[in-house]
């Protein structure tokens, strides 16, 4: 069972990512304009939005992904 023992931290960090990813990108595509069966963004306005939403994700999730690595380090100098 110790090969699952430290699954839920990368577990939650995995999950976090995904949500404020799919959130800031379909909030910028929505600022951007687009408009379901109206007006489609171009490939180019994909791209950025994409861009914007890994930015936002990497600014906020940033500090746990610091914490993670850190708790981990002291974890294996003590083992």
């Amino acid at each position: 069972m110790s090969l699952y023992k430290g699954l839920p931290a990368p577990l939650m960090g995995s999950m976090a990512e995904n949500a404020v990813l799919f959130l800031s990108y379909g909030e910028v595509r929505r600022r951007l304009g687009e408009k379901p069966g109206e007006k489609e963004l171009t490939i180019f306005e994909l791209a950025c939005s994409g861009a914007v939403a890994g930015g936002i994700a990497s600014f906020f999730l940033n500090p746990f992904e610091v914490i993670k690595v850190q708790m981990q380090v002291m974890n294996s100098s003590n083992a």
